[in-house]
């Protein structure tokens, strides 16, 4: 019996982690049902993330999620995991859950995001901007700089979503790899104005 009460004594954390918040302080008194301490462990997060029920047909589980989060310069990968079987109470959204991997430890408990489901991927294809697209008579195109003057290309888009620089369009046919661009809608430019580009400003 003594030795039963030494072992109730230490408390034993069901997994490895980090101490979170603490509610109690050493040498404090405590009955069966307080609460101790928050123990997380942050090697491996999960995002909740309200979907409008007219879209929860296209969510399916291991869809990837590309979560931007504030504070972090990029955005991180997720899966979809868990998908709640009803709605929330007061709303026509359903939970959706999404796991992310946190090796760095950059992520913390309680950080707000903003989340995009990957309906559909490509890899090794050509993208610009989203801010780059102009159009005129529904045909798109994108402003170049070729031997220091300015010359308009007529392109073929694809598809439209995020990569991890941000909004991107893929482009099927009319812009060569490396070609420089105007990534932001000037206004009406002029082909064969010339463009003197300036360095970068140094911070």
């Amino acid at each position: 019996m003594a030795q039963k009460a030494l072992s109730d004594t230490v408390i034993k954390a069901p997994m490895a982690g980090l101490v979170s918040t603490r509610t109690i302080e050493p040498g404090e008194k405590v009955s069966v049902d307080n609460k101790l301490l928050d123990v997380v462990d942050l090697r491996q997060m999960e995002l909740e993330a309200p979907v409008p029920t007219a879209d929860i047909l296209k969510v399916k589980l291991g869809q990837e999620v590309l979560v931007r989060v504030e504070g972090l310069p990029d955005a991180v990968a997720g899966k979809v995991v868990r998908i709640n079987p009803a709605t929330q109470s007061g709303s026509r959204s359903i939970m959706v859950y999404v796991r992310i991997d946190n090796p760095d430890n950059l992520l913390r408990a309680g950080m707000f995001a903003d989340a995009s489901l990957t309906l559909d991927k490509r890899d090794a294809v050509l993208t610009v901007p989203a801010t780059a697209i102009q159009n005129e008579g529904g045909k798109a195109y994108v402003y170049t700089i070729e031997n220091g003057k300015l010359t308009r290309r007529d392109v073929v888009t694809g598809l439209r979503g995020v990569d991890s620089k941000g909004n991107a369009v893929e482009i099927s046919s009319g812009l060569q790899e490396g070609a420089r661009i105007v990534k932001a809608n000037l206004g009406n430019l002029n082909a064969g104005t010339p463009v003197k580009i300036l360095p970068a400003a140094k911070e």
